[in-house]
């Protein structure tokens, strides 16, 4: 297996985009979530966060070269 070369966005950097999207577009949009790395589909935000090593446990959709306990997840 390859090692790693892009990595999904941190808490900190969600939390920062988030706040200058707030500002450009207004607190009342809804968000949606992409369906894969490449935007190639986008589904609604129904959960706030959680803990990942809870969440993630026994599924097989997750990326397998993350651990769980340095992920939250959200939607």
């Amino acid at each position: 297996m390859s090692k790693r070369v892009n990595f999904p966005m941190t808490l900190d950097q969600l939390i920062a985009e988030a706040i200058k999207a707030k500002s450009k577009y207004g607190g009342g949009k809804y968000v949606l979530l992409s369906t894969d790395e490449e935007g190639n589909g986008f589904h609604e935000c129904y959960y706030t966060f959680s803990l990942g090593d809870e969440t993630m446990r026994g599924l097989f959709d997750v990326p397998n070269d993350l651990n769980p306990k340095d992920c939250v997840t959200l939607g």
